[in-house]
C-alpha cells in the first residue's frame, strides 16, 4: 500500500512514483483536495479535504505553493492514516514471520 498526499499544485513525481506502483498491482491510499486530482482514477481510497475558498486565509498570501486546504484537517488525516498503517504493518510483520517460518520448515532455501 502507497500513501500519497497531493495538493494543488500538483507535483509531476508524486503522479510519475504512484501512478506506475498501482499498474504494478499496488493499492493507493490519496489524500488530497479535490475530486478531480490527477490521482484519483488510480486511488483504491481517495480522501478529499475541501478547499477554502480563495483569500480566506493569511496563508493564501504567503507561497503561491501553500495548499489552499486546511493545514489542520490536512494533519488530522495523515495523523490517522499513520494509526492505520502502523496496525496494518504490525499483523504483516506477523505474516512475514510465519512465511519465515514455513520457508525454513519446509525446506525452500539452501544454505
Amino acid at each position: 500500500m502507497l500513501i500519497a498526499i497531493s495538493l494543488r499544485p500538483y507535483r509531476r513525481y508524486t503522479v510519475e512514483v504512484a501512478a506506475p506502483f498501482v499498474e504494478a498491482g499496488g493499492s493507493l491510499v490519496l489524500v488530497t483536495d479535490s475530486a478531480t486530482a490527477p490521482l484519483v482514477p488510480y486511488a483504491a481510497e481517495a480522501v478529499v479535504i475541501a478547499a477554502r475558498p480563495p483569500g480566506t486565509d493569511v496563508s493564501d498570501r504567503l507561497h503561491p505553493e501553500t495548499p489552499a486546504a486546511s493545514p489542520a484537517a490536512v494533519g488530522l488525516v495523515i495523523d490517522i492514516l499513520t494509526a492505520l498503517s502502523s496496525a496494518s504493518a504490525k499483523g504483516a510483520q506477523r505474516r512475514l514471520a510465519e512465511r519465515e517460518r514455513l520457508a525454513v520448515e519446509l525446506g525452500l532455501y539452501l544454505g
